[in-house]
């Protein structure tokens, strides 16, 4: 969850705690393992909330990465249910998607490569691998093969003069206890020459990594599976976010030049503060003009697949072997070999091409109001869908998530959710034996993403069918958006402020849904069973806080309102910074 960022649109963040349901067997919070799925009702339930994210948070969707197939999987799920609740759909041409410029770039298994006419094979022998560049890799076309040295030591390396032009071989890095392997999907986004061999090696024409061999045929596809990437991003224009300046407490937002709420600090002026962030949407404008792009829906062959040397401003091509395949392209076992040795020569060619996927939709749809004079104004409600996938390698799922428990019980200890210091991070020990005695290991490379935020959207879909079943329907229409990619930067937000399906003037509030599950007093500082944290209502709408304080004060029992998290400073331990969108 990010809260650094906010639009005009999105104005408050709710934090409720779980509902605890018996039904064994049972973690400590009163939760099954599996659950077998019901039909939902009218009515918002705690057996529909499990019903709901038991499938929206199983293990089949993947994590629901954006850019992965199971952001597919999820938001498909969501269409299906606003289809079966026969809620209207408001997405792009007539669907309940607006689908994002997502592209997945990868190679095929008609790749190959050579040493010395010896072909090795695809997926058993070397796996070229696909990162963020734009482009593809360099020309790989009778390239002399030499043993660069060790992964990430620059000290037993060679140099970059050295691996000019050259096809150059890396043994692994040694391996850190916990930590993914180097390049395995989930385990970070690296590029063509990944693993820091292109920034090492710039002039190389490929760094191979011998790190393959403890990777099963399934996972060594996956390789070649990487998440999609956007092929285009939309800048937005000056003047069109909401800046949000915070020092020592004093908030002010300034929109289109203006101040719209708030109070500035000494010096600064609504002008001001608007041409400067406006100076940096130009300067991010030009650099992304600037980035090379591939030619999207099609193979890129062309230039690298033989002939010539090095493309200027081509990427080092980036591949995973293994230790026979190493062997093969240097004529020698890489044990006790020179730093420097050479082999034969190779030749590559990559088949790489690139397919607009589905992997990165934002799911939206309307139940139209019932007055007349109001259903033109729409209030939004919304959660993320999307979490963050799966990690390359698998950790034992309840010394991790005790791991994770202890740190955040430390955060909290200081009363800011400071971030550790490296003496308190190293002070986090895990009884693994005691552990044991509960269940066996749990391997687990899957995060599921119950809480952040499948909570949310299954809340959001529990009120959609519940408004959806009212006779008669709130005066004003309620438009329900499904953000995917707030994990990658609430790229599906700013997409959706920049192609709205409805005018966003008609919006007259957004209520954002993030982390049912995240409120008990163990979670959040003054967490509890009537706890909700508030984000933005008090920022951005001086409307929205007092109506929402006038009604909470009517309730027998009132909720327990924290807006603490309007406060952009908030675990940090520096007071006094702008904060731009």
């Amino acid at each position: 969850m990010s809260i650094a960022r906010r639009s005009a649109h999105s104005l408050a963040l709710l934090l409720v705690p779980a509902v605890l349901v018996a039904q064994a067997p049972l973690n400590k919070y009163g939760y099954p393992e599996k659950h077998t799925p019901k039909p939902t009702t009218p009515a918002i339930t705690a057996a529909d909330l499990m019903t709901r994210l038991y499938i929206f948070a199983d293990d089949s969707m993947e994590g629901r990465q954006v850019g992965r197939i199971g952001n597919m999987k999820g938001t498909n799920y969501i269409a299906g249910e606003l289809k079966r609740l026969k809620i209207e759909p408001m997405g792009d041409n007539g669907t309940y998607f607006q689908t994002l410029p997502y592209i997945q770039r990868k190679f095929t298994e008609q790749s190959t490569l050579t040493v010395d006419g010896k072909a090795l094979r695809f997926n058993a022998d070397f796996v070229p691998v696909v990162g963020m560049a734009l482009v593809a890799p360099r020309a790989i076309a009778g390239a002399q093969v030499i043993y660069g040295g060790v992964a990430g030591d620059t000290a037993k390396q060679i140099t970059a003069a050295q691996a000019a032009g050259k096809f150059v071989i890396l043994s692994p890095a040694p391996a850190r206890t916990g930590a993914p392997a180097a390049g395995a999907p989930g385990g970070g986004r690296g590029n063509f020459g990944g693993g820091g061999g292109a920034a090492r090696f710039p002039d190389a024409v490929a760094v191979a990594t011998i790190d393959l061999d403890a990777l099963s045929p399934a996972a060594r596809a996956a390789l070649n599976n990487p998440a999609s990437t956007m092929a285009r991003q939309t800048a937005a224009a000056p003047g069109a976010r909401d800046i949000v300046v915070n020092k020592n407490g004093q908030v002010g937002v300034v929109r289109g030049g203006a101040l719209v709420s708030g109070s500035l600090p000494a010096g600064q002026t609504a002008a001001s503060v608007q041409a400067y962030a406006d100076s940096i949407a130009r300067a991010d404008s030009i650099a992304r003009a600037a980035r090379p792009a591939g030619a999207a829906g099609g193979r890129g062959q062309g230039g690298f697949n033989g002939g010539a040397a090095a493309n200027t401003g081509a990427p080092v091509a980036s591949f995973r072997i293994t230790s026979a395949a190493a062997a093969t392209l240097l004529g020698q076992s890489v044990d006790g070999i020179a730093l420097g040795a050479t082999g034969g020569n190779a030749t590559a060619s990559l088949d790489y091409k690139e397919t607009p996927t589905d992997y990165g939709r934002n799911v939206v749809g309307v139940i139209r109001g019932s007055d007349p004079k109001l259903r033109g104004e729409y209030v939004a409600i919304g959660g993320h869908n999307d979490h963050i996938g799966y990690r390359g390698v698998a950790v034992d799922h309840d010394s991790a998530r005790t791991a994770a428990s202890m740190r955040l019980k430390l955060q909290m200890s200081t009363g800011d959710l400071l971030a550790l210091t490296p003496e308190q991070a190293a002070s986090i020990k895990v009884n693994v034996d005691s552990l044991r005695k509960i269940r066996p290991a749990r391997a687990d490379s899957i995060n599921n993403g119950a809480d952040d935020d499948g909570s949310g959207s299954m809340g959001v879909l529990e009120i959609a069918e519940a408004i959806s079943k009212m006779p008669v329907k709130p005066k004003r229409s309620i438009l329900f958006v499904w953000h995917t990619g707030e994990e990658a930067g609430l790229v599906g937000s700013a997409y959706f402020v920049a192609h709205p399906t409805v005018s966003l003037d008609s919006v007259v509030t957004q209520i954002n849904i993030d982390m049912i599950g995240r409120g008990r007093a163990e979670d959040v500082i003054g967490g509890g069973d009537n706890y909700v944290g508030v984000l933005g209502a008090n920022v951005l709408s001086g409307d929205l806080g007092r109506i929402m304080a006038e009604v909470n004060a009517k309730r027998t029992k009132p909720i327990g309102l924290d807006s603490r998290f309007d406060d952009p400073t908030l675990g940090t331990p520096v007071n006094g910074v702008v904060h731009w969108p």
